[in-house]
């Protein structure tokens, strides 16, 4: 008898080398004494089409998902749960005997991640959201059982927030402003939550990020290996991406095993090997 192959996951975006997943999964593998490996594969737009068909050929179990190709590997997949078809974006996807499954988790995370940024909170006025891709669509998802007063969506592509705004004015009091005066609006409005779903490094957002903690504002930084310098003082009000990574690999692990990993445990972990 052959003896049996470990199963392959992956994460696919680019950049990926960033990439904390390993780190959980390889934890995540050997608590579950699961037969299999995590691997990293960076990748350009133009490859993903040959990356999906090779995830057929070879078998690849599962692959989690990240930018730039959330939205435009939709098209490319036999089938998609509710949650992605809802927001129009996957970040995880299940090889099921050679059809390829997407999920989105996203908004998992998010509301997880909100719900321990914000325990004291039972009224949003405004927020803000910087960002207009699969991410900010994941977060307006969640806003919606916060019902904020107002959300401002800001977004460097005027055309592409725009758009977005129209898909979810209907559900949420959303508007759009212009990007370069995220700034000046912190000036003189008072903000309850400051979100960033973006994958940049724009120096706009770090000062908003920093004004927002100094006027009273939680921020929720989907980020989780950007160093903004931020006071120990600010703590309890800023969340960075760590603990909703740690929400997604859960909720990919249950997708791909069906099997329950615990947030918190993960969370903790992935802290303590970081430190």
């Amino acid at each position: 008898m052959k003896p049996e192959q470990p199963q392959i996951f992956g994460l696919i975006g680019y950049p990926v080398a960033h990439s904390f997943s390993p780190i959980i999964f390889e934890y995540l593998f050997k608590k579950h004494r699961i037969k299999a490996s995590y691997h990293l594969f960076p990748l350009q737009p133009e490859q993903l089409k040959s990356a999906l068909e090779g995830m057929r050929i070879l078998g690849i179990s599962g692959l989690n998902v990240t930018a730039p190709h959330k939205e435009k590997a939709l098209p490319l997949l036999d089938s998609l749960d509710d949650s992605a078809q809802e927001i129009g974006a996957v970040n995880v996807i299940c090889n099921q005997k050679g059809k390829l499954k997407g999920y989105n988790t996203d908004v998992i995370g998010v509301n997880k991640t909100l719900q321990k940024l914000m325990p004291f909170k039972t009224k949003i006025g405004q927020a803000a959201l910087i960002g207009a891709g699969g991410a900010a669509r994941a977060c307006l998802q969640a806003l919606k059982e916060l019902s904020p007063e107002r959300i401002l969506l800001f977004n460097r592509t005027a055309k592409k927030a725009k758009r977005l705004v129209g898909q979810f004015n209907s559900s949420l009091p959303l508007q759009y402003r212009n990007f370069e005066k995220l700034g000046n609006f912190q000036e003189n409005n008072e903000l309850d939550l400051v979100i960033n779903a973006t994958a940049g490094r724009n120096p706009v957002i770090k000062k908003a990020i920093l004004k927002g903690l100094s006027r009273g504002s939680c921020v929720f930084d989907l980020n989780y290996n950007l160093d903004y310098g931020i006071n120990h003082s600010f703590d309890e009000r800023f969340c960075d991406g760590l603990y909703m990574l740690s929400c997604q690999a859960a909720e990919s692990f249950r997708i791909w095993f069906g099997k329950r990993a615990d947030t918190e445990e993960i969370y903790r972990s992935l802290r303590k090997k970081l430190r």
